[in-house]
């Protein structure tokens, strides 16, 4: 057997393992997800609604108020306009602010704007009411779907809630024009918006009482980030709507998209140096998450342009009323409603990404045979059968594209995830739209370029969303994972298989966490504590070998050099392994600890480090600790480390960190363990965003422990849980940890013991088991005290590189 254990020096870094089932699915759970998903879904059916309601008493709006085209096309731009533009806002408040208080804020904003709208006297009144009903937009609809995200895990529950929102988010577009066009024809084009007013009032007095508040993320507001990606967007969508009326050579275009180019960048450039980023770019690192932005632009240009056009044809060229317009567009809506309830079904059986290709290709089939009709098509022919391939292309693509958008994103990041989604989202709308209209002349030739953005979006989804989640797909093939779905997967096993062979084993399987900056972590790593130098290039060459892509070393452990030199002999890139080590206190201070970087990336063979974080709190000598950590912060903002973090800090600890400092720690690397659970620590970091991160998570401290408790490993409540499902104790204690959310470092240089600690994927505790594994708590600490860790006890020279 390998023991693993706790030294003063370097706490160990034993058998763990971390899982993407967060805190907030039990609370869904607790609460009724039922309703939970109800609400979230009424809030943004409201926000979608009003997107399009409009468009088909647009004719009605004009007779009544008087307005010019130019002033009548405001009426929606005022509202993309400051919806696409503040959304990242409102997402970054909704992870400050809690994304429950930003969802009631939100909503009783938009409310009360629907009412300013529904009673405007003049055509300026609604303009301007329009554009703060897109404010309270901006705040709802990131809020909605990050209280998806926190509320439902990654698996087959986030596949059904995705499923829902994505159809939310196509069929609101539809029926808000048939709705519009029934109000505007039998009651009035204003009852649209103060038919808003009852319902919104039941939504709030519901959502306070059932909707759980998420975790708040410490921080502060990035005011320069949040001004450019207000006035960016904003810039750029002015200058489309310019294009469509005064063309492309006009000054004030050339100057709005210019600036909104100039500003877009200067965005890019601040957020890479803003501690508290608006808009996370670590979001964008990933393939899959930006293809399904681009795809999502594109798909939501040619889709609003496709109804408005639509609509305007129908009416201005067909003759239709407003409310056979609206009702015209039936064919569609009820064919993407069904197909929309089909794809959680579907998805059993074919992946995401396949239901989003075949979308985006029946879209683009439709839209392209609507570009194709004369004065002499029929309605049935030439628009009615068109519509339905659009609407089933709409409902199958809208869901997946939702799900890779949000793809691998923790609760942290939850807002700002959904933030960009549904920026991309109204900017995509406003965008397409001003562009065919600035680009065409004829219903027809509009259609066409409608077809040529989606064909834009299908590529998009080819290139990068579709390799991504099928090469994800595939491996889970490989192993049925009990429910734990790697980032990005939603399909499940449909039965127990048996575990596969580590030879089977790859980078894919491997869940990933997402740290508090946006950096992706792999859950389950490997460690090298008290692995002898000469012992360690095989054992972590082993674990390569086996399917680890995380290696968790420290300068206080004496074995980067080999670390670095068994990932170079491994054959595994480098971009592919994710690298973690540690400060030693003896190298605490400003200067002192960017040096300590030089040294480990000197041993280890690097340019950067994935995640430095510090070993100890040393609060004897607090003042060298917050010096260390801004040295961290400076490599941090310099790019020479991808995340920071600390270990062993207790509350306390972290309130002095975090009154000094400007970045929250992404990791807080701590003794957890069946026998010690530490759950005032593990509080502390979820209440600052912070990934917990166990050492010693099968207990090794415990092994040698005197008195009447036996080492983990010897305990008869795991040791029976491991015999109902025909595991070891310490795989059951690994998925304990994995359960709970915790970061997993296994540490063994004997082979088979390596490939049983990565073997956890394949099963699942019941929250029986959980309890019960909980209870084992005894609140003796096996590790030194961190208060104990001095420099007079522990003060150890490292080495140069």
């Amino acid at each position: 057997m390998d023991v693993m254990t706790s030294a003063p020096p370097a706490p160990p870094e034993v058998s763990t393992a971390t899982s993407t089932v967060a805190p907030a699915a039990s609370s869904a759970t607790r609460r009724g997800s039922t309703a939970i998903l109800a609400i979230i879904l009424v809030g943004y059916f409201m926000v979608i609604l009003d997107n399009s309601i409009v468009i088909t008493g647009l004719p009605h709006i004009q007779d009544e108020l008087g307005m010019s085209a130019t002033a009548l096309a405001w009426v929606q731009d005022a509202y993309l306009l400051t919806f696409g533009g503040l959304l990242l806002l409102g997402a970054r408040a909704g992870d400050i602010l809690g994304r429950r208080r930003m969802f009631v804020v939100g909503l009783a904003l938009f409310t009360l704007a629907s009412v300013a709208v529904g009673l405007a006297p003049t055509g300026g009144w609604l303009v301007a009411a329009r554009a703060v009903q897109g404010v309270g937009a901006a705040v709802l609809a990131p809020s909605t779907l990050a209280l998806l995200t926190a509320s439902f895990p990654e698996g087959p529950e986030r596949t059904r809630a995705t499923a829902a929102y994505g159809a939310v988010a196509g069929i609101g577009a539809s029926v808000g024009l048939v709705v519009g066009g029934l109000l505007a024809d039998l009651v009035s084009w204003r009852a649209g918006f103060l038919v808003n007013l009852p319902i919104g009032i039941v939504m709030l007095v519901t959502g306070m009482r059932v909707l759980p508040e998420t975790p708040r993320t410490p921080g502060r507001f990035d005011v320069a980030g949040a001004l450019l990606a207000t006035f960016g967007p904003t810039a750029l969508v002015y200058g489309f709507v310019r294009a469509g009326d005064a063309g492309w050579a006009d000054a004030a275009t050339i100057a709005a998209l210019a600036l909104g180019v100039i500003l877009l960048v200067a965005l890019v450039a601040v957020e890479r140096l803003a501690a508290h980023p608006v808009m996370l770019l670590g979001l964008f690192a990933d393939r899959e998450r930006v293809g399904a932005y681009v795809a999502r632009l594109l798909f939501i240009g040619a889709m609003m342009g496709f109804f408005l056009f639509t609509s305007q044809y129908l009416q201005d060229e067909r003759g239709y009323s407003a409310l056979a317009a609206g009702l015209a567009f039936f064919p569609m809506t009820a064919v993407n409603f069904a197909v929309a309830l089909a794809v959680p079904r579907l998805q059993r059986r074919v992946s995401g990404a396949v239901l989003l290709v075949a979308g985006m290709v029946l879209a683009v089939a439709g839209m392209a045979w609507l570009g194709t009709i004369d004065p002499g098509t029929s309605y049935a022919v030439g628009v009615a059968l068109p519509m339905t391939l659009i609407g089933a292309g709409q409902g199958l693509a809208f869901g997946p594209l939702t799900a890779s958008g949000i793809a691998g994103v923790g609760t942290s990041q939850a807002g700002a995830a959904s933030g960009v989604v549904n920026s991309v989202h109204q900017l995509g709308g406003a965008l397409g739209m001003s562009l065919v209209l600035a680009l065409t002349s004829t219903y027809a030739t509009a259609m066409v370029a409608g077809a040529v953005l989606l064909l834009g979006a299908l590529v998009a989804a080819v290139l990068l969303v579709r390799p991504r989640r099928a090469a994800r797909s595939d491996d889970d093939d490989d192993r049925e994972d009990g429910g734990l779905h790697e980032r990005g997967t939603n399909r499940t096993s449909p039965a127990p298989r048996t575990v596969p062979t580590v030879e089977r084993m790859t980078t894919n399987q491997v869940p990933t966490l997402t740290l508090n900056h946006g950096v992706e972590m792999p859950a389950v790593g490997y460690g090298v504590f008290q692995t002898p130098p000469d012992q360690t290039v095989e054992a972590t060459a082993e674990a390569l070998r086996v399917g680890y892509r995380h290696i968790d070393t420290a300068a206080a452990y004496g074995n980067e050099r080999e670390v670095g030199e068994a990932i170079r002999r491994s054959g595994v890139d480098r971009s592919d392994v994710f690298l973690e080590t540690k400060v030693w206190i003896s190298d605490y201070g400003y200067d002192a600890t960017l040096h300590a970087f030089d040294k480990s990336a000197g041993k280890l063979g690097v340019d950067t480090i994935d995640l430095l974080i510090l070993h100890q709190a040393l609060p004897s000598r607090f003042d060298l600790t917050i010096d260390a950590y801004k040295a961290l912060e400076t490599l941090l903002a310099d790019g020479k480390v991808r995340a920071i973090g600390v270990s062993n800090f207790m509350p306390d600890h972290l309130d002095r960190l975090l009154a000094k400092t400007s970045v929250v720690p992404a990791v807080n690397q701590v003794e957890v363990h069946p026998y010690f659970r530490q759950p005032d620590v593990l509080a502390a970091n979820a209440k600052h965003g912070i990934r917990t991160q166990a050492w010693s998570p099968i207990g090794g401290i415990t092994f040698y422990r005197d008195g009447e408790h036996t080492s983990t490993l010897q305990d008869p409540t795991i040791l029976g849980i491991g015999e109902a499902h025909g595991k070891s104790a310490a795989q059951v204690m690994l998925r304990w940890h994995l359960q709970q959310g915790r970061s997993a470092i296994p540490k063994s240089v004997t082979p088979h013991r390596i490939a049983e600690n990565f073997a956890v994927l394949d099963f699942e505790l019941t929250a029986d088991e959980l309890a019960a594994i909980d209870a084992l708590d005894t609140g003796l600490r096996g590790g030194p005290e961190p208060d104990a860790v001095t420099l007079e006890t522990f003060g150890r020279d490292i080495p140069e590189a």
